[in-house]
C-alpha cells in the first residue's frame, strides 16, 4: 500500500495542474459527470495507484461567518491522471448533532481533511483541522479513526 503527497510523487511533473487561466482567473475543476469539484482546503493522497482529493464541500451551504451555516462535511474524488475526477461522496455522515456541534457556523469550522495509511495496523486513518475557538490554535482531532471503504 503506497501513499505519497503529490508533491513527492515521481509522476508529478508529468501531471502539472493548472488553477489559473492565462488572464489569471480560477479555472474550475469538474467532475466526470459535469458537475463542479465540491473539495476546498484539503489534499490530494495517492494509493494503490490511484490519487484521492479530500476537501472540505460547501455543498450543503455552509459559509465561513455565518451562524447559521451547516457543516457540509468532506467529499473525496478519485482519478488516474489527475485530469478526470470521479465523485466517491461524502467520506462520513456530517448531518449527526457531534459533527454539527463541532462543525457547523456556530464553530470556527472543521477543515483540512488527510488520510493516510497505516500499514501496521491495516487502517485508512482520517484527520481533520478543527479551530474550536478564535484564540485557540487549530487542533487535530483523531476521532474520526475510520477503517474507509477501499474507494475512499
Amino acid at each position: 500500500m503506497g501513499f505519497a503527497y503529490l508533491a513527492l510523487t515521481a509522476n508529478t511533473a508529468l501531471a502539472q495542474i493548472k488553477s489559473f487561466n492565462k488572464n489569471g482567473g480560477q479555472i474550475t475543476r469538474f467532475s466526470t459527470v459535469g458537475n463542479a469539484v465540491d473539495a476546498h482546503d484539503g489534499e490530494i493522497g495517492y494509493f494503490d495507484g490511484t490519487y484521492y482529493l479530500y476537501g472540505t464541500s460547501y455543498d450543503c451551504g455552509f459559509q465561513w461567518g455565518n451562524k447559521g451555516a451547516p457543516f457540509c462535511g468532506f467529499k473525496v474524488y478519485s482519478s488516474k491522471h489527475m485530469n478526470n475526477w470521479t465523485d466517491r461522496g461524502y467520506l462520513f455522515d456530517a448531518t449527526t448533532t457531534v459533527k454539527q456541534t463541532r462543525c457547523d457556523g456556530k464553530t470556527y469550522g472543521c477543515y483540512r481533511p488527510q488520510v493516510i495509511y497505516n500499514q501496521k495496523n491495516k487502517l485508512y486513518v482520517l484527520w481533520i483541522t478543527a479551530l474550536l475557538t478564535a484564540c485557540l490554535p487549530a487542533k487535530r482531532l483523531w476521532a474520526f479513526l475510520t477503517r474507509l471503504q477501499s474507494h475512499i
